[in-house]
Formats: C-alpha cells, structure tokens, sequence
C-alpha cells in the first residue's frame, strides 16, 4: 500500500468513544473475540436466513495441491453450498480483508450467512463495474478459505498461503465497521487524491 494510503487511515478520527489508552499496538481490547461467544452476523437488512459452506472435500483438496480456493459469486438466495474453484492465473479475483469483531467470521465453521455471501457477491460485481479492467468474477475470504482445526497440516497450508492470498488478488475490498462509518461528503479533495493513489488497494467506504 503507498505511503500515502496509510497516513490517510492513520489520520482518521475514530468514530467510537471507547478509551483506547489501554490497548496495544498489537492488540485493541474492544476487538477482542471470544470463540465461545462468538456470533456471525447477518446483513443490515437481514431477518434471519441460513449459513452456507463450501464442500469440505473440495477445500482440502485444493489446498492439498498447494494451491488455494477462491469463491463463485451467487445471488441465488436458495443456494446451500457456496462454489469453491482452484485459484489460476485466469481467474482475477477479490480478496476480502475484514475485522472478526465486526460479525464476518466464524470460529466453530467454514460458514457464513446466505445473505452475508450475497452480499460479498454483489460488491465484488460492484467492483468489477467500477474497474472493469480487473475482470474479477470470485473472491476470497478466510472464514471460508482456511480450514478450522487448529494446527491441523491443512490450516498451515492455507496459513502459509496467505500472503501470497493478498498478493495476487487484483483488489482487496477492506470492511472496517469504523470506515464504513465515513462519509464521502466529508473527505477533502485532498484525501481523495490520496486514496486514490492506493492504486491496487481498493478500501470500500459504503
């Protein structure tokens, strides 16, 4: 990411009134999850729907080739499974870059809300609208992506997939619950420049 992204994010007023004095630079204590505790969170607009996963099989396998999965979009609200292929050179794709406190995780599956995988779906079509040039159609998110069993020779494959994960990927869509607060009309002309300079790093601010 340029310099100047970075000084952009760095410099964003908080939107919370939590006092931060007790966090760390590796650790902020009001992000902090529970996997006990922890609930995955359906979209604003949602009611309440299933989760969906990928075939388990399908995601070893394709680890196990030392590759890695990326997902098919879908808009289907009847869909079960969500469609995992191999990743190739061929295949442009979005990586998904999010906090675990904000509700996109899953500490127990391979497995999001229905409506949480439409809704990644539509914004990386939103993506590929934006920057046609990309050609992305899949995207890539590690509460689907990397396996659950801690230490497991298959959760290391993916582990040690990651960053390689974000490189290749054409953008990277970053969903911050304190970003998504801010409001377009509010960043100078200033800021946008910067953040346009981001270049291959796309943060979506919705």
């Amino acid at each position: 990411m340029p310099l100047s992204g970075m000084l952009y994010i760095a410099n964003m007023e908080t939107p919370d009134k939590n006092d931060h004095r007790g966090c760390s630079d590796k650790l902020c204590r009001f992000t902090k999850t529970e996997n006990n505790t922890y609930e995955s969170l359906h979209a604003e607009e949602c009611i309440g729907c299933n989760h969906v996963e990928p075939e388990l099989d399908q995601l070893d396998s394709i680890l196990t080739k030392g590759s890695y999965p990326v997902l098919s979009l879908t808009s289907d609200i009847s869909q079960a499974t969500i469609g995992l292929q191999e990743y190739s050179t061929d295949t442009p794709y979005v990586a998904i870059s999010h906090v675990w406190s904000d509700g996109l995780g899953n500490p127990h599956r391979n497995s999001i809300p229905r409506c949480q995988y439409i809704r990644l779906s539509n914004t990386v079509r939103e993506v590929a609208e934006k920057f046609p040039g990309t050609g992305v159609s899949t995207f890539w998110l590690d509460t689907i992506c990397c396996p659950l069993e801690d230490g497991s020779r298959i959760q290391n494959m993916a582990l040690h997939k990651m960053k390689e994960t974000y490189q290749n990927a054409e953008v990277v869509v970053v969903l911050d619950s304190y970003m998504l607060q801010q409001k377009m009309v509010d960043i100078t002309d200033l800021e946008i420049l910067m953040k346009l300079q981001c270049s291959k790093w796309t943060f979506r601010l919705w």
